[in-house]
C-alpha cells in the first residue's frame, strides 16, 4: 500500500531524530558479550523507531510482553509502548582457557591450553543465558577431559611423524561435539581452536629412551653393515692386487728367463769365435814350425810329416770357410721360472773340428820327434 503524506513525514521525522542522536557507546564487561540496555519508548504518533547503532553490534529488544526481539540499525516500525533495549557483540573473540590436566587411557598424565577463537552466532539465545562465554568455557573444558580419558597419551600428543589432520583430531572433536544437535546452548560459532600440549614428563623420558635406543640400535647396524662392505671390498682388493702381482712376477719371471737365455746364446756364439781362433792360431803356429824345419838345410822332410802337413792345410782352409752354427734356430726358449728352465752353457761346437786339432797334434808330435840335421 502506498504512504500517504501523513506517513511520510512522520517517518522522515523519525529519522531525522534518530540520526542527530548520537551512538550510545556499548561496554562489555570482561568477558560478557550481552550488554544490558535503557528503555526506549515509542508513541502512537511515531508507531517507529530509528537505532543508530554500531555495526559491530547485534540490537535485542525486550517488549513489554517478555519476548526477545532481534532489531536491526536504523529505521525499524515497532508497536507503541516501552521496550528495553540490548545489545550483543558481534566481533570475532579469543580467549585462551586455564591448563587443562587429566588421565589418558593409559594412564598417562596429560595438560592441555586450549586458545579459542569464537563469536555469537545466536544473539536471541545469548540473551538468554546468564554468563554465555562461561558456559562455552565449561562445555570446552568437559569435551577436553573426555577426550583425554578415551584416548591414549601418544594418540593426544601425536608423533613426530603425524599429519597435521592427526594433530588437529582434538579441536575437531571438540567442533563437532559442540555444534551437534545435541547441545541445547548453541549460542557461539567455533572459528579456531589452538592446543598447546604438555605430556607425562616420565612417559615423555620413557618414549625418548626407546627412541634413542632404536636410534643407536639403527646406527649400529648401519655402522656395521658399513663395515662389512669396506671389509668385503678390501678382500676384493687383496685378491685382485695377489692376482696382479703373481702375473706381473710371472712376466719378470719369463722376461728374465728371455734375457738370460739370449744371454747364453750370445757367449756361446763369443765362446766359440774364441775356441774356433785359439784352434787355428794352434794350427797355424803348427803349420809355420813346420815350414820351418822344412826350410832349414840339411833338414830331410819324411813323407808321413808331409802328408800330415798338406792335410791340416786342407782342413785349416776348410775351417776358416766354414759357418760357425749357432744354437738350433727351431728351438723356442721355455717361459716356465728362472729356477726350472734356465739355460745350461753348451760346449763350443764346429763341423769336423776333431779333425783339425788331430792332425794340428799329430804335426807337432812329428816336429817334435825330427831335429834339424837328423
Amino acid at each position: 500500500m502506498a504512504e500517504n503524506s501523513w506517513d511520510y513525514l512522520v517517518r522522515a521525522w523519525v529519522e531525522h531524530r534518530g540520526k542527530r542522536r548520537p551512538p550510545i557507546p556499548v561496554n562489555f564487561q570482561g568477558d560478557e558479550v550481552v550488554a544490558r540496555g535503557t528503555g526506549i519508548k515509542v508513541t502512537e504518533i511515531a508507531k517507529a523507531y530509528y537505532f543508530n547503532a554500531d555495526p559491530n553490534v547485534y540490537i535485542v529488544l525486550t517488549t513489554s510482553d517478555g519476548n526477545l526481539q532481534l532489531t536491526p540499525g536504523g529505521y525499524n516500525p515497532l508497536e507503541p509502548g516501552f521496550y528495553l533495549r540490548h545489545y550483543v557483540d558481534k566481533r570475532t573473540r579469543t580467549s585462551t582457557l586455564p591448563e587443562i590436566t587429566e588421565t589418558t587411557l593409559d594412564g598417562a598424565k596429560v595438560s592441555l591450553t586450549l586458545t579459542i577463537s569464537y563469536s555469537v552466532a545466536d544473539p536471541i539465545k545469548a540473551m538468554k543465558l546468564e554468563h554465555p562465554v562461561q558456559t562455552l568455557f565449561t562445555l570446552i573444558t568437559s569435551y577436553t577431559l573426555q577426550f583425554i580419558k578415551d584416548h591414549t597419551h601418544d594418540k593426544i600428543m601425536g608423533s613426530e611423524n603425524a599429519k597435521d589432520e592427526d594433530r588437529d583430531a582434538i579441536a575437531k572433536s571438540i567442533g563437532l561435539q559442540y555444534n551437534s544437535h545435541h547441545n541445547p546452548v548453541k549460542i557461539f560459532a567455533i572459528n579456531e581452536i589452538v592446543i598447546e600440549r604438555r605430556g607425562d614428563p616420565k612417559l615423555i623420558g620413557i618414549r625418548l629412551e626407546e627412541k634413542q635406543r632404536t636410534a643407536q640400535i639403527e646406527l649400529s647396524r648401519n655402522v656395521q653393515e658399513l663395515q662389512q662392505q669396506l671389509d668385503k671390498k678390501e678382500e676384493d682388493f687383496k685378491k685382485i692386487k695377489a692376482h696382479y702381482d703373481a702375473e706381473i712376477r710371472t712376466i719378470i719371471a719369463r722376461a728374465e728367463n728371455q734375457i738370460a737365455t739370449q744371454q747364453l746364446v750370445l757367449d756361446n756364439e763369443r765362446n766359440q769365435k774364441i775356441w774356433q781362433q785359439e784352434r787355428v792360431l794352434q794350427a797355424v803356429e803348427a803349420i809355420q814350425k813346420a815350414v820351418v824345419q822344412v826350410a832349414t838345410p840339411g833338414f830331410t822332410p819324411q813323407p808321413q810329416i808331409t802328408e800330415v802337413l798338406l792335410k791340416l792345410v786342407n782342413t785349416l782352409q776348410q775351417e776358416i770357410g766354414a759357418v760357425t752354427l749357432p744354437v738350433e734356430s727351431g728351438e723356442q726358449p721355455d717361459t716356465k721360472p728362472e729356477s726350472e728352465t734356465m739355460p745350461k752353457a753348451e760346449p763350443p761346437r764346429h763341423p769336423d773340428s776333431g779333425k783339425l786339432d788331430n792332425l794340428t797334434q799329430t804335426l807337432l808330435t812329428l816336429l817334435n820327434r825330427r831335429k834339424p840335421g837328423s
